[in-house]
């Protein structure tokens, strides 16, 4: 995660949220957008950490693994990569222009009628949690040499599969934020209620920071560490078979 300075990694990670909308655009299915970010979190891991997601970067952010410029510096990066991305399948996609929706394969997210606004919040809010949360298994083990490693990418793209197949039926399952609007942006979606979407997938990254505390604990290095009670555990080095956590 410490590899690179600021301007590689969210780089980084323009080149990937680009990449990955327009795979799992151009192919809306759960299985495609599993494969596309394992492939793109492979890329770009090592650099920035592979958030690929504005709601990851929020969870990295309230655990302590980036700072709050990180976080912004990441956000911007991951909104302009998914409109950039929508602006790719514009120009390359046969009938179809900036500002039109008329095409399935635009990128843009819509639930199915029976769903109301509140409930579309909910979904993405209640999926997004579950997308997150082992995710930060593989940062603890890999952090702290104590498995999966290069396997790690692979949890991440499974979780993403898992929860895409059971949640897209219902509001296409975004799940990512920059995702959410970078087509929205680009196309003006018919479901003009994008905010719902937005607003349930960061709420999603703050809740599945607090289902990660008590058991990962923050990063050692968290920017607010050190005012924080001792009731917050924190991760620590140790040896591989001996890995703690202790509280501040």
């Amino acid at each position: 995660m410490e590899i690179g300075s600021l301007a590689h990694k969210v780089s980084m990670e323009f080149i990937s949220t680009m990449v990955f909308h327009i795979i799992g655009s151009i192919c809306p299915t759960a299985i495609a957008n599993g494969l596309a970010l394992i492939v793109m979190v492979y890329y770009s891991a090592k650099i920035s950490g592979g958030h690929l997601n504005p709601a990851v970067s929020f969870t990295f952010f309230i655990l302590g693994h980036i700072n709050m410029i990180e976080f912004f510096a990441y956000m911007v990066s991951q909104f302009s990569g998914a409109i950039v991305g929508g602006l790719f399948i514009a120009a390359l996609m046969p009938n179809m222009n900036v500002g039109d929706d008329n095409n399935t394969t635009t990128g843009c997210f819509a639930p199915i009628k029976e769903l109301s606004n509140g409930r579309v919040f909910f979904w993405e809010f209640l999926f997004t949690t579950m997308f997150i949360i082992p995710i930060f298994s593989v940062v603890w083990y890999t952090q702290n040499k104590n498995g999966y490693g290069n396997t790690g990418p692979i949890i991440v793209g499974l979780s993403l599969f898992s929860n895409a197949l059971a949640c897209g039926p219902y509001t296409g399952a975004s799940l990512n934020p920059a995702r959410s609007l970078g087509s929205y942006t680009v196309f003006h979606c018919e479901y003009r209620d994008v905010y719902t979407y937005v607003l349930g997938e960061f709420l999603g990254g703050l809740c599945a920071a607090f289902f990660i505390m008590p058991w990962y604990g923050i990063s050692s290095t968290a920017w607010y560490r050190e005012n924080l009670s001792s009731m917050i555990p924190y991760v620590t080095s140790g040896s591989k078979n001996n890995i703690e956590i202790r509280t501040l």
